[in-house]
């Protein structure tokens, strides 16, 4: 079982383009998933992204929100399991 992650936007437009973006998935016993996206190509410009975008906030699939360092500190602790 796991837990998929989103960047959802703040203020949704009505035009809904990139008001949510996939980051990834945590799943049990494997590493973070990311999901590719073109708001960042590698994993600094995704702590970027993550730690300095004030569009959007990080909220699970069942809509709770994520403070942006506890998914990075999630990340962390799954790439080393």
């Amino acid at each position: 079982m796991g837990t998929n992650y989103y960047a959802v936007k703040k203020k949704p437009r009505i035009v809904k383009v990139y008001d949510e973006i996939h980051l990834g998935k945590s799943s049990c016993g494997w590493k973070f998933c990311f999901q590719e996206q073109e708001q960042y190509h590698n994993f600094e410009e995704f702590k970027d992204f993550i730690l300095n975008n004030k569009e959007y906030i990080i909220k699970d699939e069942y809509g709770r929100e994520i403070k942006p360092q506890e998914l990075l500190d999630l990340i962390e602790k799954k790439q080393l399991e």
